[in-house]
């Protein structure tokens, strides 16, 4: 009778620690998904920002070839005229804003 409840307390101490050993396996397991859904979110997050700072490039592309479109070269050939620096005591403004429509054109 003794043996019959010495065999019991092994396999419930066996049982035990296979329990253990799982959830041991368990935790590693989790820690290293835990890792990797990490690695993958930051990975996202420098991808969301190069989307972002490429969008913010598009846009200032378009912003720049929309400026462009807006005047025919007759139109910045004429505001050339009226806003070149020797009309204008040779200003700096007048020197900004020539050089701008000299590249417009």
């Amino acid at each position: 009778m003794f043996f019959t409840s010495r065999s019991k307390y092994d396999k419930v101490r066996d049982e035990l620690l296979e329990t253990k050993t799982s959830l041991n396996n368990t935790t590693i397991d989790l820690i290293r998904e835990k890792r990797k859904s990490y690695e993958l979110s930051l990975m996202c997050r420098d991808l969301l920002d190069q989307l972002k700072d490429e969008k913010t490039r598009n846009s200032h592309n378009i912003n720049n070839s929309n400026s462009n479109s807006q005047f025919s070269k007759n139109e910045i050939k004429t505001l050339i005229m009226l806003c070149h620096p020797d009309k204008h005591d040779h200003s700096v403004k007048a020197k900004d804003i020539t050089a701008k429509l000299l590249e417009m054109r």
